[in-house]
């Protein structure tokens, strides 16, 4: 049964079950196998009671998906809290990322899955929440370059290839069912992804 939170209200905690249990169920049923009943069972509540929060099986799909990706900005947002070296704080945020994933890689089923169920989706609801997200780090990288941490480059790009170095090792391990936790990688992709691969004299 899920861990929450005891001092959530009550239908606060519900919901919050619900969500749990349905992340599991989906990741490891996908959305068409899954039925509510078999997300009310591992939530140990009555169908009716995920009805009457979630009136479809769709919407309930589409909440927990939100659900996760709120999870993350939040383990995120709780890491780099208070650090005020801004280059210390990009690798905080970096480490919670990978972290978070490591601890929940049945959420990245989730965002597969809402990509081939959902075609018709103008943005899958990762990158919608990463684009509100964006101005936060966009302007931290900017600080950087102008305090000459960065080299002079384009402060869009570095946070574009950043987040698509991030998202794609988190898919990749995903697929490939890697047990090498992401968090184990991190000090050699920080290094190679900040000083780069060449030497200062290149052949």
């Amino acid at each position: 049964m899920p861990q929450i939170h005891p001092t959530l209200k009550p239908s606060i905690k519900r919901e919050a079950q619900i969500l749990e249990a349905a992340t599991a169920v989906f990741a490891e049923l996908g959305y068409r196998r899954t039925r509510v009943q078999d997300i009310a069972d591992r939530a140990h509540v009555g169908k009716g009671t995920v009805y009457r929060i979630f009136p479809t099986k769709e919407a309930l799909f589409f909440s927990t998906v939100r659900h996760s990706v709120e999870s993350l900005i939040d383990a995120v947002d709780r890491e780099t809290e208070g650090i005020e070296d801004l280059l210390e704080q990009l690798k905080a945020a970096i480490k919670a990322y990978l972290r978070f994933f490591d601890a929940k890689p049945d959420i990245v089923e989730l965002f597969l899955q809402e990509r081939v169920e959902f075609r018709d989706l103008a943005k899958p609801t990762y990158f919608l929440y990463k684009d509100t997200r964006s101005q936060r780090w966009l302007s931290l990288i900017e600080t950087l370059l102008k305090q000459g941490k960065l080299r002079p480059f384009s402060p869009e790009i570095i946070l574009e290839t950043l987040g698509e170095l991030l998202y794609g090792a988190i898919v990749i391990r995903h697929i490939t069912a890697s047990r090498v936790s992401l968090e184990s990688r991190l000090e050699d992709q920080l290094t190679i992804v900040l000083n780069g691969i060449l030497s200062k004299t290149p052949v």
